[in-house]
């Protein structure tokens, strides 16, 4: 970034002054003035400590590290990808899967609407050129076959599959007048499940239960048009590497965040994370 440019920024947020661009955009917006303030603010200060803002036809990878007081700082890799959580829960599935297979851990993952984070089980040294390889290995999937696969070993499919089976009367909710207990129901879709898959992989309950998941809880056919876009060039990514997590991070990291369980907590470490982003920007 230019001096120049840069300067005028953290003049404007200095000072808490909105420039005529961005006033027209935030005039639109039925907040009130401090809240327009925070909101631009909250855009400098991403562009002045990563350099990128994400949009809708960039996927922003930020590899950084928490900041907890822990012995050992957890490494993360954060996609900021504005498509909605239905459209994150499954891409984060891939891309988690992809990695593991690269790094022989477990991911963990947190998913929002405004991107994803994928969390090693021990650091490793992520890199551009690994992001290159995750983008690709993605894109060579066939996405349903990988999805499918992933949610059989899920609890969500269980769950899914038992109000499936209860909805076709082939599990009894109630028997003789005497409510089946959920456990009990659970059980029996169980056996059902394996019983179902031995017959025919494809048997009706099983398919509605796979297609309640890949398209109402997630969204299928949108995740392969933004995989189908990154793999055209219309959808660009980028790799960043920061040593904290950016603004546009605070949210997923917090949320993830397995020491932060009172609201207090939470604050006081999103004022933490604000302490280092604008002591960063200083720096610069």
């Amino acid at each position: 970034m230019k001096s120049s440019k840069k300067s005028e920024l953290l003049r404007l947020l200095k000072a808490k002054t909105i420039p005529t661009y961005a006033k027209e955009v935030l005039d639109k917006l039925p907040i009130e003035s401090n809240a327009k303030k925070a909101i631009f603010g909250y855009f400098v200060e991403q562009i002045l400590f990563a350099g990128v803002v994400p949009n809708n036809n960039l996927l922003l990878i930020e590899q950084t590290k928490s900041t907890s007081k822990d012995s050992e700082q957890k490494e993360h890799l954060i996609f900021h990808a504005l498509f909605g959580r239905r459209v994150n829960d499954a891409l984060s599935r891939l891309f988690a899967i992809e990695l593991g297979y690269a790094l022989g851990q477990d991911i963990a993952i947190v998913v929002s609407d405004n991107g994803f984070v994928l969390t090693p089980e021990v650091n490793s040294r992520l890199s551009s050129s690994m992001a290159d390889e995750l983008i690709e290995g993605v894109l060579g999937r066939d996405v349903e076959k990988t999805l499918k696969k992933n949610i059989r070993r899920t609890e969500m499919m269980k769950r899914r599959f038992r109000q499936v089976a209860a909805r076709s009367f082939m599990i009894l909710r109630n028997y003789r007048g005497w409510k089946m207990p959920l456990g009990k129901q659970q059980i029996n879709a169980q056996i059902l499940l394996k019983a179902a898959e031995s017959i025919d992989p494809n048997f009706p309950v099983i398919s509605e239960t796979y297609r309640e998941i890949l398209n109402d809880v997630m969204d299928l056919p949108r995740t392969k048009e933004v995989l189908s876009r990154l793999k055209s060039g219309s959808m660009k990514y980028k790799f960043i590497k920061t040593p904290s997590p950016s603004p546009f991070a605070h949210n997923l990291i917090t949320f993830g965040h397995a020491d932060v369980i009172l609201m207090k907590d939470r604050h006081d470490y999103l004022k933490q994370l604000h302490r280092l982003v604008m002591q960063r920007i200083k720096e610069r």
